[in-house]
């Protein structure tokens, strides 16, 4: 609150950390309006602060989720790379169980990434759409 009028006077407050100012004599309408404008700004700072927070946190998780899944991802196409492979290099020196035992592996693999990404597209069409939600 200052008898200051002029606006140099208040540019200088403003300078050294006023972030506002009211003027004598004042009006008591005035004062309780400006009050509780500082008061909502106040809160929705701390409201920012919060989502900030949680903003911060589910992007955590995700990266962490993104992860584990792309290790799954890489140990499902090492092996199907591995028995491929081996199928493709040696298949004429194989006896036929053996090739069998490789084919049913790599059908596994196979179906269980099938089965992994088919997870995932599902939880993306699940997440799609939706607004972050503190």
């Amino acid at each position: 609150m200052t008898a200051l009028t002029e606006t140099v006077n208040n540019l200088r407050g403003f300078e050294v950390g006023a972030v506002d100012y009211i003027t004598k004599p004042f009006h008591q309408e005035e004062v309780l309006a400006r009050i509780r404008i500082h008061l909502t700004i106040q809160q929705q700072k701390k409201e920012l602060l919060d989502l900030n927070q949680k903003l911060s946190e589910s992007n955590a998780m995700k990266d962490k989720f993104f992860s584990i899944v792309s290790h799954d991802l890489k140990n499902a196409f090492t092996t199907l790379f591995s028995f491929s492979e081996r199928l493709s290099v040696s298949a004429n020196m194989l006896t036929r169980d053996k090739i069998e035992r490789y084919a049913k592996q790599l059908y596994n693999v196979s179906e269980n990434t099938l089965k992994l990404l088919e997870n995932l597209l599902d939880w993306a069409r699940t997440q799609k759409g939706k607004e972050f939600e503190p």
